[in-house]
């Protein structure tokens, strides 16, 4: 809707154009009347003023300095003069001001309305134009942002490509050539227990950390391009010379911002690694790689710092650790040992933390790797999901002890998973075989038949058997025959003969004999208590 204001030192003059006009039908609406040029001013300066109808001849301001003053305030507003003076001079003034709409006093319903009518669409074509011209800049921009920020993205992905000055520009539009060049990562840790993952969320967090880098370090650099990775922030400095450790201490000051606004920013706490400066761009890989070792820091010295990286020589015994780590895994796999297992992880963690120059890198390097081996020391496939579900909980640690948790939990399940899959695994037989024992209990059954049946090895069988029933299979099926004796001395007349026969004795010695040994009574006796 466009906002309008009447001015004229006449009172009915202001009723008489507020009703002649058909506002709702050209999408406007009158906001206010004024009699005098001041009062009027002050409406327009007030904002949201579309058009202002004046006359010509007003007390405190006239209707030309009206305008004047009124366009000072507002560029885009649109005047309609109205008078009763047809004097060609006041036109000519008008016009200098840009004003196109002259009507004569008295004003006719038909030209007041055919004016306000053209007015309307001159505003909305103009409003539209505008709309346009800002999307068509607005996707440029995010265009440019993206060709920018394909930098980091290559550099990330350790893309096969050419790294000179003439190469950054034509590709992504950075100007290489002049002063030094610095790659840092800012990550984002949610507080422990708690899910802000979003990426609603962590667009907000990257959008307000680009203003304040932006703020601190503009000064300092030729060029900032910014690319947001997920719970990373990578950044590629242009820095002008001789501001190197002025570009460090803005990155502090950056950091300690978001630190302070943390509450604001998605809760997250966030910290900083950086790089080494190179003068050529081909050290972009090293630096960005820095930057990225950097700023895993944060799980040895604890979050909210920046870690400017210099020196990437290992410090770590790893491959000794991992072969100590994977010797002692297999142990607990082997036997099932849920104690054997913790006493892994204990000494994992133990030998890590003995070497106190161990970088954060390096720790995370360590568990990944150890995390890799997960199918070897199992010997079995380990599935896809839980792999991924394993790396991301990882990726999203901020600190060791969280680190350490996650690695623990991500074994204890694997661990659990495959002592349920091997009893799964046995089970089955010994599910199906007592589906055939139950079946088939009235026949001379035996254990190779019943092996045969389930596709398994008697010796095996019979292991796996007693292992998840805890009774042996000649044991068991004696079992199944005395229970059916039983309910057949109970509930029917069969004689004691008849009753072997159907429980798959063909001696009823033997059958009397082991029926005593099971029950401690002769089936006759268990008849007359019983039955």
């Amino acid at each position: 809707m466009l906002h309008v204001i009447i001015a004229d030192d006449e009172e009915r003059i202001c009723r008489l154009i507020n009703m002649l006009g058909h506002w709702e039908k050209h999408g406007m609406e009158v906001a206010g009347t004024a009699q005098n040029g001041p009062q009027a001013l002050s409406m327009v300066e007030k904002g949201g003023i579309d058009l202002l109808i004046t006359d010509i001849r007003m007390p405190g301001l006239s209707g030309l300095e009206l305008i004047t003053k009124a366009r000072a305030v507002s560029p885009k507003i649109r005047f309609i003069i109205i008078s009763g003076y047809a004097d060609f001079s006041y036109a000519q003034d008008a016009i200098k001001l840009g004003v196109s709409e002259y009507l004569l006093k008295p004003v006719s319903e038909e030209a007041l309305n055919d004016t306000l009518g053209k007015i309307s669409r001159q505003i909305r074509a103009e409003s539209e134009k505008e709309s346009a011209y800002q999307s068509a800049l607005q996707e440029n921009e995010e265009i440019l942002s993206r060709t920018r920020s394909g930098i980091l993205y290559d550099l990330k992905h350790a893309v096969g490509r050419d790294y000179s000055v003439s190469s950054l520009w034509t590709e992504n539009r950075f100007d290489a050539g002049k002063g030094s060049m610095r790659v840092f990562c800012i990550r984002a840790d949610a507080k422990a227990g708690e899910s802000t993952d979003t990426q609603d969320i962590l667009q907000a967090s990257w959008e307000n950390a680009g203003r304040i880098l932006h703020a601190e370090l503009d000064r300092e650099t030729y060029d900032l391009v910014l690319w947001p990775d997920g719970f990373c922030l990578y950044g590629l400095l242009q820095i002008r010379e001789g501001c190197e450790k002025k570009t460090e201490a803005a990155l502090r000051r950056s950091l300690n911002t978001l630190e302070g606004r943390n509450d604001v920013l998605g809760g997250f706490h966030f910290s900083m690694g950086a790089g080494p400066c190179v003068l050529s761009p081909s050290g972009l890989p090293d630096t960005f790689r820095c930057a990225e070792k950097a700023v895993c820091e944060r799980l040895v010295s604890g979050r909210g710092r920046v870690c400017f990286l210099e020196d990437e020589t290992p410090k770590l015994e790893r491959r000794s650790i991992l072969s100590a780590f994977q010797r002692e895994m297999e142990q607990a796999f082997l036997r099932k040992d849920q104690e054997e297992l913790k006493r892994a992880l204990f000494n994992f963690r133990k030998a890590f933390r003995a070497d106190t120059e161990a970088r954060g890198w390096e720790l995370e390097r360590l568990v990944h790797s150890a995390l890799d081996m997960a199918e070897e020391i199992a010997r079995v496939p380990v599935p896809e999901d839980m792999k991924e579900k394993a790396e991301t909980s990882l990726d999203g640690c901020g600190s060791m002890g969280e680190l350490f948790t996650v690695f623990d939990e991500a074994w204890q399940k694997l661990f659990a998973a495959i002592v349920q899959d091997e009893k799964d695994m046995n089970e089955r037989p010994v599910r199906i075989a007592k589906h055939y024992i139950a079946d088939h209990y009235t026949e001379p059954l035996t254990l190779e038949e019943v092996s045969q049946v389930v596709g398994l090895a008697p010796n095996y069988f019979s292991g796996i058997f007693k292992k998840v029933t805890g009774d042996g299979f000649a044991h068991y099926l004696i079992s199944i025959r005395m229970d059916a004796a039983k309910h057949y001395l109970q509930e029917t007349n069969l004689s004691i003969a008849e009753i072997a026969d159907k429980v798959g004795y063909n001696d009823v010695k033997y059958f009397t004999k082991t029926f005593i040994k099971q029950t401690g009574v002769k089936p006759t006796v268990f008849r007359k208590l019983y039955g």
